[in-house]
């Protein structure tokens, strides 16, 4: 082997070194942003968000998209706008979301969607990136889990209130000093 070929040999070793190092780096940030979504979503301050929004859909959701209290959602959601931006940004994969997050997702957005449809009609943008997601996350759903998670019917959706009910008043109560 003569110096350019060797030059050349190490080169290319350097530069798959590099790549390897980088794409582990990047699934070492992925995991640990989604470690950080989880704890927040988990947190004493998310629960009491979570289970004030899971209240009022349990006793007001047959409400107009237009009256305040449906702002009691608006925290959940912009949660769930945080872990889009994040996915759309390419920081986190649809699947581990999909994992972690998609049973709550898919339950929130069944009975939110019609809230997110009346603010965008003033407002586009917002909750925008979690239309995506809730888009990429239904087609990951019907792949790989017969659409179990983001296609809900009635029975399953009200058992996703319940459970969120009784979850987060748990949590709550367990985290509280």
């Amino acid at each position: 082997m003569d110096a350019l070929q060797i030059s050349i040999l190490a080169v290319v070793v350097s530069l798959f070194a590099l790549w390897w190092e980088n794409r582990r780096t990047r699934g070492m940030h992925e995991i640990d942003l989604l470690y950080q979504r989880a704890q927040e979503f988990e947190g004493p301050k998310m629960l009491k968000t979570r289970h004030k929004a899971v209240q009022f859909l349990q006793q007001h959701r047959e409400l107009p998209v237009e009256d305040e209290r449906w702002d009691d959602v608006s925290d959940v959601l912009d949660f769930l706008q945080g872990i889009a931006t994040l996915a759309k940004a390419g920081h986190i994969r649809i699947g581990l979301l999909y994992n972690f997050f998609g049973y709550w997702y898919g339950g929130y957005w069944h009975f939110c969607s019609p809230y997110v449809h009346h603010v965008q009609q003033t407002s586009p943008l917002t909750y925008a990136s979690a239309q995506w997601l809730y888009n990429r996350l239904r087609n990951y759903d019907r792949q790989k889990n017969q659409a179990a998670f983001c296609h809900l019917n009635a029975e399953q959706a009200l058992a996703f209130l319940h459970f969120e009910v009784r979850a987060t008043t748990a949590r709550t109560r367990h985290q509280a000093p």
